[in-house]
């Protein structure tokens, strides 16, 4: 399989993640997009993942990508998120369900009608969630960590005040 880096640009603009807007913006076409557009396979080494800034609240040295589709265009998506230490995500919930893969790092969660920050669990890296939809939830990363998400758009995130 020839590289698709050329052709294709991963677009994602003002996307919610963990109750963050992430801003990755490139040219026209999200791999999604092409995808659905030919009978071509989309594959991504590491090296080609398109890594953008993410917004102020994560920190300057976080970086978010779009690695398939769009949150909020029907269908599937999948994004990373490459976040420093003691990152926090503020809590919320999604309206569809969340797929969640630590990469590297641990990310802290909890979830529920308590959101107490004492009863969260701790996942380390290669451990997966699923969250459901409308499930309240905070976190946040206690070292340098990488997650993936994923889930099926329409998709977006409600703060929980």
């Amino acid at each position: 399989m020839k590289s698709l880096l050329p052709k294709v640009a991963l677009k994602l603009c003002l996307i919610s993640v963990f109750g963050l807007g992430i801003t990755a913006c490139g040219n026209s076409e999200s791999a999604f997009d092409m995808y659905n557009s030919s009978s071509q396979e989309v594959g991504l080494t590491p090296a080609e993942i398109n890594w953008g800034a993410c917004p102020a609240s994560l920190g300057t040295e976080s970086k978010c990508a779009a690695i398939e589709g769009n949150p909020k265009n029907p269908g599937p998506f999948t994004l990373r998120l490459n976040l420093p230490a003691q990152t926090q995500f503020a809590p919320h919930w999604h309206p569809g369900i969340e797929h969640v893969t630590v990469l590297s790092g641990v990310l802290h969660l909890v979830s529920g009608d308590d959101l107490s920050a004492a009863k969260a669990k701790a996942y380390p890296a290669g451990s997966y969630l699923v969250l459901p939809a409308k499930m309240p939830m905070m976190g946040w990363v206690s070292e340098h960590s990488e997650l993936q998400l994923h889930g099926v758009g329409p998709w977006g995130m409600t703060a929980i005040k």
